[in-house]
Order: structure tokens, then sequence, then C-alpha cells
């Protein structure tokens, strides 16, 4: 059964790290920050990390499904991915790169939840 707990946490902290990445291929595309680049490096980043998530939504599918917490899980990857798809095929805009960022981030809190979820009653 522990060795089950820590393969699920494993799964979880390579989610979020996959989604801080995501995080930070995204926000090359602000000027205003210091890695900002004029290259397609965001492009063959979000290339990179696409497939990654599609597995986690491959591998979060196959949970029972009428269980709220198992949609949240199958959720996160999938609208990462979403959000992926979208940047490679939309043109660059700024409102596109921040709203991607803001999900991007509530994305991250929502999988960091899931690793360290509240017991009900303090």
């Amino acid at each position: 059964m522990r060795h089950r707990h820590e393969a699920l946490q494993g799964r979880y902290i390579f989610l979020i790290v996959v989604l801080i990445t995501n995080l930070v291929i995204l926000s090359t595309n602000i000027k205003s920050l210091p890695w900002y680049s004029t290259s397609n490096l965001s492009a063959t980043g979000l290339l990179m990390t696409t497939p990654i998530l599609a597995l986690f939504v491959l591998l979060f599918s196959q949970k029972d499904l009428s269980l709220s917490i198992n949609q949240v899980k199958l959720a996160i990857p999938a609208i990462a991915l979403l959000i992926n798809g979208l940047n490679l095929l939309l043109s660059a805009s700024e409102i596109k790169t921040d709203l991607s960022l803001l999900i991007s981030i509530l994305l991250i809190i929502n999988a960091f939840s899931l690793l360290y979820p509240r017991r009900l009653g303090y």
C-alpha cells in the first residue's frame, strides 16, 4: 500500500514539474521578462510537453470517472493539453499569453492540492 501511495505522489510531482515547465515556456512570450525569446522556443517547448500531458490524460482517464476526485485528476492535464494546442495553433497575442499563464498557475495550485490534500476537520 505504501509503495502505491509513493507511486501516486511521484505521478503528481512529475505532473507539477511538467506544468511548471509549461508555465516557463509560455512566459517566454512576455517581453518584460528577462528570458523573453523572439525565436520559436515556446512552440518547440510546447511540442515537447504536449505528448507528456497527453500521456497523463490517458493515464488518468483509465480511472473510475464517477468519483469527482478522478474527474479533477483528469481535468488538470486535459486543460493544460488544450492550452498547449491553442497556443500552438493560434497566433501570438498578449491576452492569449496572459490568459494561458493564469490558467497554468491555477492548474499548478490544483495539482498541489491533489498532492497534499487537506483533511476535513482541523
